[in-house]
Order: structure tokens, then C-alpha cells, then sequence
């Protein structure tokens, strides 16, 4: 066989090698020695004793050693005087340096110079992107800043990031990189990272075009960005004037020196693709402008955990959901367009329900409440529809109208799959519920007004802080929910409302539209502010009433059940368990008010058999009025046939009736029975008698009678 030759080979390896023991020399930073001139340009400040040579290829490495000696501060120019010094590497690193430290606060600074009188200008280029650009680990404290004296020197530092692409500023646990000084300037072609557990201080003077992106850790902004003059575009900010990506970490608006107000506000577009912190050290709201037309994108399901106030007015878009957490509140101005919002905790302010993301005909669950707030804003409007859908988890879920706006949902509130959520409705505005609702909890209501119909508002309310609740049927409905607290309520709308449960609220109740009818029900609480009928309205059905019930003129009382146009003619007690004023309703001979179906007059009774009839039991005063109330201002469903019978209408066993009855006492019930209307102390009655039926010896005489007159008559014809 013949063999390889073997000087290819060799060579292979030769170059392999070489190339190999290139990259470990470009591996191997130039790490400070440290004088106490701190310059970058002493050669003999770095090992292996060398210069920066700005070919953009150099690792610096600054870190506690045994051959480094404490500095004031490392000067990145060429000279102590005024002058211009630029400087090209490829990273710089700092890890722990407690022993270099001039300042326990701010830690090592790196600067352009250490003289008051000194205008240094320096520019600091990073030139491969793709790398930590800057390190800082294992505690280190770094300042990047122009100067560290105040005098009359104008110093400034300039970091380019002279790339295509973006380089990171890799922070590591409790380390700290500063770099917001008024006089430090980020610029260039490139992106920033912000990746690692520790903090990133930026002030908001830097045109760097590249964008930034919150990796992980703190990013504190000490300063807002800026606009031009016409406020078109973004002239500079924290993160230039690229693009903000927040992937996760937290952002932290701080004041000045941790003092004073640390209201921030960003002009740039912001990417939201993570979960992501923001919160204020002191007071002030971060604040995302739109005034250029910035706007945010989703870019996966986020979280925002909101630990102060935050005001995004730019339009959010993305199909991905939005998670508010943290007890702050977020306020959404823009027009979004976001697949749902769920509000774990705190609040969310909006002043347009535009700000809820996508409607229903998108999504059934757009808003979902668990745990959060909803809170409407004072807006240019006095009331807002939403046709999102809604749904409340087991965290529960509170809509606050403390503005005074009134807002209706239209879309249906459901549970969360597998969830039990109650709702809460604050502020004094009107929420309106117009869905097919079907959550689970309870409703309470802490103030205002809640109005809805008998689909819309189901299971218990609770009616707390003298607050209210209105049904308004459009078409009839039941209610089987029980009412609670010491709010009012009221019935609007034509259509009939059945009560099918209980309800122990005290506050006052007016039934001033329509048909209330009681389905076996106890309706109010023990010291109940009362029950008042307006004309035209209607009690009915068979149950407890609590607190005083007053009928007005033109309102209707039944023991019927009545929906739909169809009667129930069965027989009912209604029981008032304090005064019953009927005065009003007496006086209907003189109402314009038309009497509908199926009231033939103001008082609707069914009679029964053996002297069982509908009956009103009033265990407080019932006042029927003087001289009012007679035949005129009833109508009665009768048995299949009549019998002599005496019904007790009302019953007032504890006082005496106050009142007279009217002058029309006496009607023909037909199939020769007469009613009688009377009064005693404690009851009204009506009394059936029939008229008497001949004994057989009468029909037989009458018959006798009759044949004798026909005989003379035949007589007197024959003469």
C-alpha cells in the first residue's frame, strides 16, 4: 500500500494549533495591576504591561488582586488635562472590588477624569456584538461617569456601541452598573442587553439606536427621555431611540439620589413578550408616551406586576394575553387590541373600554377578574359599554366606579373553569349587567347602583352603604337570588319579576313598573324601610312582606301569579308584618290609571269553596281610607258554583282597622247571590247569600193554582 504524504498533514495540524493558541490568547484578558493614577493609558496599570490598543479585539478585566492598589478613580483618557482620548475594546469586566473602592456608595468609578477643572472628553467603543460588552459580578459596584468632582471643567464619556446587532451588560447577583451621570452619553448603531440578577442605573440622556431589552434583574431609571421640539420623534431616552423589549426583570423609576419624585416617563415603543416588574421607589407615576406615535406590542403572554402607578397611554396590540399582578395600579389609555386581560391583583384603570383588548365576538373570556380591580375613569363620556365577555376566578374580582361613570357590560360573566368567583361593584356610578350571567358567587355591592334584569343579576347581592340594586324586565323573569344589606330596590320595566327566594335587606323598596309577584317568599328584612306601589304597578302573590307597604292610587294588589298574561288563580296569602296603607288604592273610582290584565279593579281576589279565599294579613295598621273602599275597587274570581259563604278579605288581628268603607256595599254575583261587603275592628268580609229555594208543598199549590185559573178560563169561553 501506498502511504500518505505526510507534510499536508502536519501542516493541518500546524495551522490548527496556531489557530487554537490564537483564541486562547484573545481568551485571555488584560487584566488591571493598579497604580494610584488609575489611568488606562499607563501601560504599566495592566498585566501584561501593554497599552489599549483600540483595535476593538481587547478583553479588560478590572478585580481585586494582590498587585492591585486602591484608586480614586480610573481615568479613561490619555491625559489629566483637557483633551480627547478614545478608547476601542472588545469587553470590560469588573468583579469584585471591595479593595478598590474611593466611595462605599457608588463604588468603583470609571470616568474621563478625577479633576474639577478638567473638560476630558473620552469615547469608549464597544465593537462585537453578540458578547457581554460589560460584566459586572461577585458584588462589584461600577460607575460609568464623566467626572467624579464638581468645578468648572465640562467633562463628558461617550460609550459607542459601535456594532451592528446588541451587545449585554451582563449584572450578575448583588452587583451594580451605573451609568447616569447627565454627562455620560450611550450612542452608536448598537442594542444593549440587560441580562443578570443585579441592578442597571440609566439615566435618560442617551441616542444610541439599536433599542434595549430587560433580560432579567433591575433596571432603575433616575431620569425621563426627551422629545423634540415639535414632539414628533423621540429624541433620546434610557433606552435611545430604538425599540424597548421588555422580556423580564424589573423596572424600577427612582429619584434623584433616591429622593424626590420618581416620575418617569418613556418615549419609546416597547415590546412586551415576559414577565416584567415596574414600581416606583418614591412617589410619581411611569408614564409610556404616545406623543410621537409610539405604540406597544405583544410579543407572547405577559405579566405586568405593578408595585407603584403606571400610565400606559400607547395602543397595545398583539394576539397574547396581558396579566396585571402586584398591588399597584396600571392605568390602560390607548385603543388595545390584545386577545384578554386578566387582573390578578392591585387595579387597572381605564378610561375607554377600548383599553379591554379584543371584544367578545373574539373572545367570550376578553376581561377576567381574579383578584384584581376594574376601574372606570372619569372620561369625556358619563357612560361606556363593554361587549366584552367577563369571567371571575376563586381570587374574586371588584368593578370600581369611584369616578361616577356609569358603564354597562354587555358581554356574559362566567367562571373560570373549575373556579368560584364572587363579584364587587364600588363607587358611586351605575353598573349594568345586560349579559346571560352565569358566575357562580355572590354580588356585593359597597356603593352606587346595580342594575340589571332577572338574567342578568343572578344569585345573592349584598346591598351594603345604602346602595341599590334595579331590576328593569323588559320581559318576565325570576329571580331565585336573595337580597341582603341595607340597600334599596327597585322594579322597572313592563314585564313581570317573580321572587322565588328570600330576602332579608332593609332598605327601602319601590316597586314603580310592571308586576312584582312573590312566589311563597319572605321579602325584606326585620326593620325594613318599606315597600311603596306607584300607580300603575303591581303586587302580587303569595308571601311575607317586612317594613310598611304603602299602595298609591292607580297600583294593583293580587294573590295571583301572573306572568305572561296568564293567571294563576290559586289561592294566596300575602302577609304584611307592619302597616298596610291602602288609602291610596281606595281612591281608584277616581284614578284615570287603565286596569290591566287580568285586574278587573285595583284588589284581585280568588274565592274558594267553605269560605277559603285569597287573603291580606296585616299585623301592624291597615288603613283602607274613609269612605273609600267599596265594591268599586274590587274584582273577584269565583268557584264553579257559588254557595252562601262569608270570606275574610283582610285581617288585622293586632289593631284596629283605621278607615271606612264606601258607599257601594252590596253587588249581584249572579245565579241569584248577593255580596255584601262589611267591616269589623280587625277584618273586612265579604258575605255570599243566595236566594232561598221554594219548599216542594209551595210548587205544588202554585201548580193547583194554575190548573183552577185554566178551568174558570175555559168556561167562560164555552158560554
Amino acid at each position: 500500500m501506498k502511504s500518505l504524504p505526510r507534510l499536508p498533514v502536519l501542516n493541518v495540524l500546524t495551522l490548527g494549533l496556531a489557530a487554537l493558541l490564537t483564541a486562547s490568547l484573545r481568551a485571555t484578558p488584560i487584566e488591571w495591576a493598579g497604580t494610584n493614577s488609575g489611568n488606562w493609558n499607563a501601560a504599566a496599570n495592566w498585566t501584561p504591561n501593554t497599552t489599549i490598543d483600540n483595535s476593538g479585539t481587547q478583553d479588560l478585566l478590572i478585580k481585586t488582586s494582590g498587585n492591585a492598589s486602591p484608586v480614586t478613580t480610573m481615568q479613561v483618557s490619555s491625559a489629566t488635562g483637557n483633551g480627547t482620548a478614545a478608547f476601542s475594546i472588545r469587553s470590560l469586566s469588573i468583579d469584585d472590588t471591595a479593595a478598590l473602592l474611593h466611595n462605599a456608595t457608588v463604588g468603583l468609578r470609571i470616568a474621563a477624569t478625577n479633576s474639577a477643572s478638567s473638560s476630558n472628553s473620552t469615547t469608549l467603543t464597544f465593537s462585537t456584538p453578540g458578547i457581554n460588552i460589560i460584566s459586572a459580578a461577585n458584588g462589584a459596584t461600577v460607575s460609568l461617569n464623566a467626572t467624579t468632582s464638581t468645578g468648572t471643567g465640562t467633562p463628558s464619556m461617550t460609550i459607542n456601541l459601535g456594532y451592528s446587532g446588541a451587545g449585554t451588560l451582563q449584572v450578575d447577583g448583588t452587583s451594580k452598573l451605573l451609568i447616569n451621570a447627565a454627562s455620560t452619553t450611550i450612542s452608536g448603531t448598537g442594542g444593549l442587553i440587560k441580562d443578570g440578577a443585579g441592578s442597571l442605573t440609566l439615566s435618560g440622556n442617551h441616542t444610541y439606536t439599536g433599542g434595549f431589552t430587560l433580560q432579567a434583574g433591575t433596571l432603575v431609571l433616575t431620569s425621563s427621555g426627551a422629545r423634540t421640539g415639535d414632539n414628533t420623534a423621540v429624541a433620546n431616552s434610557a433606552f435611545g431611540t430604538g425599540t424597548a423589549t421588555l422580556n423580564g426583570g424589573t423596572l424600577l423609576s427612582s429619584g434623584a439620589a433616591g429622593g424626590g419624585t420618581s416620575a418617569r416617563t418613556i418615549y419609546s415603543s416597547v415590546i412586551l413578550n415576559g414577565n416584567v416588574e415596574m414600581t416606583n421607589s418614591t412617589t410619581g407615576n411611569i408614564t409610556l408616551s404616545t406623543s410621537a406615535g409610539q405604540a406597544t406590542a405583544l410579543g407572547g403572554n405577559s405579566t405586568l406586576n405593578v408595585g407603584g402607578n403606571v400610565t400606559w397611554d400607547q395602543s397595545i396590540s398583539g394576539d397574547y394575553s396581558l396579566t396585571k399582578t402586584g398591588a399597584g395600579t396600571l392605568a390602560l389609555n390607548g385603543t388595545n387590541t390584545f386577545s384578554g386581560l386578566n387582573i390578578n391583583a392591585g387595579t387597572v384603570n381605564v378610561d375607554s373600554v377600548t383599553a379591554l383588548g379584543s371584544s367578545a365576538a373574539l373572545n367570550p373570556s376578553s376581561v377576567v377578574l381574579n383578584g384584581g380591580t376594574l376601574a372606570f375613569a372619569s372620561g369625556s363620556d358619563t357612560s361606556a359599554s363593554s361587549n366584552r365577555g367577563f369571567q371571575i376566578g376563586s381570587g374574586n374580582g371588584t368593578i370600581d366606579l369611584s369616578s361616577g361613570r356609569n358603564v354597562t357590560l354587555l358581554g356574559n360573566i362566567t367562571d373560570v373553569t373549575g373556579q368560584h368567583g364572587m363579584l364587587t361593584k364600588t363607587g358611586a356610578g351605575t353598573l349594568t349587567l345586560s349579559g346571560a350571567n352565569s358566575y357562580s358567587g355572590s354580588t356585593t355591592v359597597q356603593g352606587g347602583a346595580l342594575a340589571g334584569d332577572a338574567t342578568s343579576l343572578q344569585g345573592a347581592i349584598v346591598l351594603n352603604n345604602a346602595s341599590s340594586v334595579t331590576f328593569n324586565q323588559t320581559s318576565d323573569g325570576t329571580y331565585a337570588g336573595s337580597l341582603s344589606g341595607n340597600g334599596s330596590f327597585t322594579k322597572l320595566g313592563a314585564a313581570t319579576l317573580i321572587v322565588s327566594n328570600s330576602s332579608a335587606h332593609t332598605g327601602p323598596n319601590n316597586v314603580a313598573e310592571g308586576a312584582l309577584i312573590l312566589q311563597d317568599a319572605v321579602f325584606g328584612g326585620n326593620g325594613s324601610a318599606g315597600l311603596v306601589v306607584q300607580s300603575g304597578a303591581k303586587l302580587a302573590g303569595s308571601g311575607i312582606i317586612r317594613g310598611d307597604t304603602v299602595l298609591n292610587e292607580g297600583s294593583f294588589l293580587s294573590m295571583d301569579t301572573y306572568t305572561g298574561g296568564v293567571v294563576s288563580n290559586v289561592i294566596g296569602k300575602i302577609s304584611f308584618n307592619n302597616n298596610l296603607d291602602l288609602s291610596g288604592i281606595a281612591a281608584f273610582s277616581t284614578s284615570p290609571v287603565t286596569i290591566p290584565t287580568p285586574f278587573g279593579a285595583p284588589l284581585a281576589f280568588d274565592l274558594g269553596s267553605s269560605n277559603y279565599s285569597d287573603q291580606i294579613v296585616v299585623y301592624g295598621t291597615l288603613d283602607i281610607g274613609n269612605g273609600l273602599l267599596d265594591f268599586a275597587d274590587f274584582s273577584f274570581t269565583t268557584a264553579a258554583s257559588l254557595h252562601d259563604a262569608t270570606y275574610t278579605l283582610f285581617s288585622a288581628p293586632n289593631a284596629t282597622i283605621a278607615g271606612s268603607l264606601g258607599t257601594t256595599l252590596v253587588r249581584d254575583f249572579g245565579d241569584g247571590f248577593t255580596g255584601t261587603l262589611s267591616l269589623t275592628d280587625h277584618a273586612v268580609q265579604l258575605t255570599l247569600v243566595g236566594a232561598p229555594i221554594p219548599e216542594p208543598s209551595t210548587y205544588a199549590a202554585l201548580l193547583g193554582g194554575i190548573v183552577a185559573l185554566a178551568a174558570v178560563y175555559r168556561r167562560r169561553r164555552a158560554r
